[in-house]
């Protein structure tokens, strides 16, 4: 009889892969000779709650660490995009109220942030702008550096920008940039930007409280969201105008 002692002369070592209810299934039928409900199997693992015995990996290094990223040298990927103020509304060039955009460069592997501005939009305009600004004031290392801005329209046209810095400046075993945008609808390509996000907005707050005085009004706001239900408003904190 088969045994999971791994002491025992009848251990046999099953691999996850083969660790479904069917074969358990033949094999306690071939071993008790008897006919087994395949049912009554099933509500077994479930009342017994063996699927972690079933989905257990091979061994301890196939166990995937949660919420974790691979690491990446300094300079190796940079990432690229932009967040809009919730809380906080001032006036633009033509008088209308309106929520800035915060566009921001920022390595990955040292989690520093290179360059941070404030505009009204994630124009073309203004990620070339910004991607001006970051070349002008960084020294780049002799190596490919891959940079990963977000799949906004509005970041599509640095691809040209990247292409020409490359004919211009690139050089052979030496300084190249490559173009690695994220996916569309995958926040997870440049997690380390949606995080630090959270902080962006605890930092309107402080802005609120040190213009306070500088408030013209304040009204409630919605934010507008995705649902499994289809699409909700819900609401938020008060919108602060800043004048």
């Amino acid at each position: 009889m088969a045994s999971c002692d791994p002491s025992s002369q009848g251990f046999i070592f099953i691999t996850q892969k083969a660790r479904i209810i069917k074969n358990y299934h033949h094999w306690l039928e071939k071993e008790l000779n008897k006919s087994i409900s395949l049912d009554a199997l099933r509500r077994c693992v479930k009342r017994e709650n063996l699927k972690p015995y079933l989905n257990k990996p091979d061994f301890e290094d196939d166990i995937p660490m949660k919420n974790s990223f691979k690491s990446e040298p300094v300079f190796d990927l940079i990432q690229m995009d932009g967040c809009k103020f919730r809380y906080l509304k001032i006036r633009n060039d033509n008088g209308y109220w309106q929520k800035p955009q915060v566009i921001e460069f920022y390595d990955t592997g040292s989690r520093h942030m290179f360059i941070l501005d404030a505009y009204f939009s994630e124009s073309n305009w203004n990620s070339v702008d910004l991607f001006t600004q970051f070349l002008m004031s960084t020294p780049f290392p002799q190596k490919k550096i891959r940079i990963r801005p977000d799949n906004a329209k509005g970041f599509l046209n640095l691809k040209r920008a990247i292409n020409a810095l490359n004919l211009k400046h690139s050089t052979p075993d030496g300084f190249y940039m490559g173009s690695d945008f994220s996916r569309v609808n995958s926040p997870k390509d440049k997690a380390h930007l949606e995080s630090s996000h959270r902080s962006l907005h605890n930092f309107e707050i402080r802005i609120i409280k040190a213009f306070e005085d500088r408030i013209a009004k304040t009204v409630a706001g919605y934010i507008f969201s995705h649902t499994l239900k289809g699409r909700s408003w819900e609401k938020t904190e008060n919108y602060h105008y800043l004048s």
